[in-house]
């Protein structure tokens, strides 16, 4: 479908607050909470929307590389609108939805279907949380499908009632056929890829076949149609150019997703047809920057590498001037394929470092060593390439040998350099589907699923406490306190960096701007001196990691914890004064001087409404 921008700006406007909509099938991704109590991770927070993080100032703006878009949705639209169903998207990561607004707008639609989005834990909350609100209309079937819900359809769908069917894997055709087959009357029961209710139990057809990408259509683009009807800025775009992965890591679900229920497949796409995509969006919607969300974007053999290759010269020889990130194994880097990627506008990669210890690292299956994470880092390094760790700092099982390990890699690797350094604070989450699940029950660090049979027992309750059950507590019990004091040192600093100090610097550098030659001056030394707490916040890191691993020798528990707790603070503090030069208290509170000392509407932050709303809406 090579629809133009202003096409696409119709199709967001349904995501336009208090919007009226016609729709056969209308398409949610929901808002991304942690359900979990203490397992929370940064990644797995969100303290300021994607449309949000967007408009922020320059503070922020090199390190934001990719919104939430929606793709597998939006992956689904074409093909439902290919066979005359009127689709709505409603994507809550970049406009913010309540459940009560999200059920109101789908019965005012007239939907017969709604599918939910369910790729990872964090949109389980509000998912689950619209499938009972749509209780009050029984008339309209309700879907879920994504990563985590393929992993577990019979969990899902024997304890809410109110949920029809799991579209489990791929989903384009299977759920196309489905939706179709609902809205005209028609059997769905035979479908591949779906699970349902019958005859009061439930039933899960066999998987799909793989779909052959290049004949794949491209993704509909509502999310950016949406940021472009609120002149919200469309310089980021996400497309995918494979599908799947061959590696064995324990704690991956995304590796599997598209091949729930069949044989591994490792797939990829024309090369010239994803340069088409990325000039397409650069013509309709500016874009600037592309996010490339394989789970392997080198992927595996000759084949796949003289794709890649093709990808990058097509890129340079069409001379877009786009630049692009993806995410990578370390075992997978070559480096001329590497130098090729950076002259075609890589300019930054995801890679799957997970450990600095070679135990852990056998322990997980990941299939790479510790020599072969610090090479790719040094590459990297070399060609300019950043790199955006993944990285898992403990598990259930983590000793302090292990905590040491991953310390001395750190500093050997120079990992903290990264633009990203707190995410090394970080610890495994356990999803249900992957193969390390069954190995914590055996080891009785989580409990056993309590709904894995088939017989339907309404009870949405037990689906949370399913996500409750994976949660865990380190065997050491040393290793949990050092989790726990870090967590709570390093997420003032996560909220920080992406939330407190972007807007800090916008009123800052409006205050440069409007204020009087004293303002100007003050607002200048407190730019520089937020720029520097951000910069060096790998130092931090990594003294907090530091005084994580040291506390083991502490004697008794309960005083670990204490201890360590006093010496974050304490490095807390040092930093802050080395940093901002004040703490962070003071800083703050000569940031409201200025912003006081502003004439009268000179702090507006968020973007002035589009003139051409009024007209698509």
């Amino acid at each position: 479908m090579n629809l133009t921008r202003q096409q696409y700006m119709e199709y967001g406007a349904p995501m336009l607050e208090g919007a009226s909509f016609q729709a056969d099938v209308v398409l949610v991704a929901p808002r991304e909470f942690e359900v979990t109590r203490s397992q929370r991770t940064y990644r797995e927070k969100n303290f300021t929307s994607f449309t949000e993080r967007l408009d922020i100032s320059s503070f922020q703006r090199d390190f934001i590389r990719r919104i939430n878009e929606a793709l597998g949705l939006e992956a689904l639209a074409p093909y439902l609108r290919a066979v005359g169903l009127k689709v709505a998207i409603l994507n809550c990561n970049v406009a913010p939805h309540s459940t009560e607004e999200l059920a109101r707008k789908i019965i005012a639609s007239g939907a017969k279907v709604v599918g939910i989005s369910m790729i990872y834990r964090p949109q389980a909350a509000q998912a689950l949380d619209l499938i009972e609100a749509l209780r009050v209309a029984p008339e309209i079937k309700v879907a879920v499908g994504g990563a985590l819900a393929s992993y577990m359809p019979m969990q899902l769908l024997s304890r809410l009632a109110r949920l029809d069917a799991v579209v489990f894997g791929e989903a384009e055709e299977t759920f196309r056929d489905y939706a179709k087959a609902v809205v005209d009357g028609t059997d769905y029961s035979n479908l591949p890829g779906v699970a349902f209710k019958q005859d009061g139990r439930v039933r899960i057809n066999d998987a799909a076949t793989p779909l052959h990408l290049p004949e794949v259509l491209a993704p509909s683009r509502d999310t950016l149609g949406y940021l472009a009807l609120t002149n919200h800025d469309t310089r980021i775009a996400s497309l995918y150019t494979s599908r799947g992965c061959m590696a064995g890591c324990t704690f991956c679900t995304g590796k599997d997703a598209y091949n729930v229920g069949r044989k591994k497949t490792y797939r990829y796409r024309d090369p010239k047809a994803v340069v088409d995509e990325i000039e397409a969006l650069h013509a309709e919607f500016g874009v600037r920057f592309v996010y490339i969300n394989d789970d392997n974007f080198l992927g595996y053999g000759r084949a796949s590498y003289e794709r890649v290759r093709e990808f990058a010269q097509t890129l340079i020889d069409r001379k877009l001037g786009i630049q692009f990130a993806t995410e990578c194994r370390v075992d997978g880097l070559h480096d001329e394929t590497l130098k090729l990627l950076k002259r075609a506008g890589m300019v930054q990669v995801l890679l799957g470092i997970e450990s600095g210890s070679d135990a852990v690292l056998v322990r997980w299956k990941k299939g790479a060593t510790v020599a072969q994470n610090k090479a790719a880092l040094t590459l990297t390094r070399e060609l300019g390439i950043q790199v955006e760790p993944g990285f898992i700092l403990l598990d259930a099982e983590t000793t302090q040998s292990e905590m040491f390990d991953n310390l001395r890699f750190i500093r050997e690797s120079g990992l903290e350099r990264t633009l990203f350094p707190l995410y090394m604070i970080n610890r495994l989450s356990v999803y249900p589907g992957t193969a390390i699940e069954p190995t914590l029950i055996k080891l009785g660090t989580i409990r056993p699923s309590a709904i894995q049979d088939n017989r339907l027992a309404d009870n949405p309750l037990a689906v949370r406490e399913e996500f409750q059950r994976l949660e865990y507590l380190c065997n050491d019990r040393r290793t949990e306190i050092v989790w726990r004091a870090l967590r709570w040192a390093i997420e003032p600093f996560e909220q920080g960096v992406e939330d407190v100090m972007p807007r800090v610097t916008a009123v800052l550098t409006k205050a440069r701007t409007l204020g009087d030659p004293e303002v100007r001056r003050r607002a200048g030394e407190l730019i520089r001196s937020a720029s520097q707490w951000r910069r060096r916040l790998g130092e931090l890191t990594t003294r907090f990691l530091e005084l994580g691993a040291e506390s083991y020798d502490v004697a008794g528990h309960h005083r670990q914890f204490l201890v360590l707790r006093s010496r974050l603070r304490a490095a807390r503090e040092v930093y802050e004064r080395e940093t901002l030069n004040m703490s962070m208290d003071a800083f703050m509170e000569q940031v409201m001087e200025l912003r006081a000392a502003l004439p009268a509407g000179g702090l507006e932050l968020t973007p002035a409404p589009s003139k051409e709303i009024s007209a698509v809406a």
